[in-house]
């Protein structure tokens, strides 16, 4: 299977616009900004609770790059999910683009398996990414029943 970035939804890679109107919740951005130093902060609540838009909120204050995947149904797929994945990181850090595919294809890993082409994105966020950032993942329920996508993001 082959890795496609460049065939991604882009609506997928790219946070929301902030709604006019928008309830902004001071006690829940500062509790994300005291805390974003964790490796992982999980927002769970009910459809409809506003966690998209909570983050839409935040990022709009928030110091560090970030970037932004929105998953649904089709990205139960491995290769689906590693492939926005990969567009989100390079949307947000160009500079990788170049480096990443050339590494990609030296390694033959767009033949192999979702689980080689991930090892060679987090490698190049290692090597070439020296600043803090965000990993935004909404919708992440929808790996639920794609044991695949759980066992990568583990």
């Amino acid at each position: 299977m082959l890795l496609l970035v460049d065939w991604v939804v882009r609506t997928k890679i790219v946070p929301p616009r902030r709604r006019v109107g928008l309830l902004h919740r001071p006690r829940l951005v500062d509790f994300l900004h005291e805390n974003i130093n964790r490796k992982v902060l999980l927002l769970s609540a009910a459809p409809g609770y506003g966690k998209t838009s909570l983050l839409v909120d935040f990022l709009q204050e928030a110091a560090p790059r970030f970037t932004w995947y929105s998953m649904d149904e089709a990205d139960a797929d491995p290769w689906t999910f590693v492939s926005h994945l990969a567009a989100s990181v390079l949307e947000a850090f160009p500079e990788i683009r170049e480096h990443f595919l050339a590494s990609l294809s030296g390694t033959g890993a767009q033949d192999s398996t979702p689980q080689t082409a991930l090892q060679i994105l987090v490698n190049e966020i290692q090597a070439d990414i020296p600043e803090y950032f965000l990993l935004v993942i909404d919708d992440f329920q929808f790996t639920d029943r794609s044991e695949a996508v759980r066992t990568l993001v583990n």
